[in-house]
């Protein structure tokens, strides 16, 4: 029980940087969308890839750093349940 207002602050932490992955991912996914949209032949679209290099790997890598985050927070939220009922409804919908 002592832990447990540290544990909450951690996770909250975690929330905060997972979220910033996602809405970064989003974000860097649309981005590309519309900059490809732009170009109007096959071999435009393989160039700006091309050019584009680690960027176009940006939303995968943000969406898998939003996910390691909230992780700890599951793990946190499946702990600080306290009774039988809250961790079958948390498991289900969490699942």
């Amino acid at each position: 029980m002592n832990a447990l207002p540290w544990l909450h602050d951690v996770s909250l932490f975690f929330y905060a940087v997972g979220i910033c992955g996602f809405l970064s991912s989003t974000v860097a996914s649309i981005c590309m969308l519309l900059c490809i949209s732009e170009v109007s032949t096959d071999a435009g679209c393989a160039e700006w890839l091309r050019v584009a290099g680690v960027f176009t790997r940006a939303p995968y890598l943000l969406f898998l750093a939003g996910t390691f985050f909230m992780w700890s927070v599951l793990i946190r939220w499946l702990l600080a349940v306290k009774t039988l009922a809250g961790l079958v409804c948390l498991s289900c919908v969490c699942l």
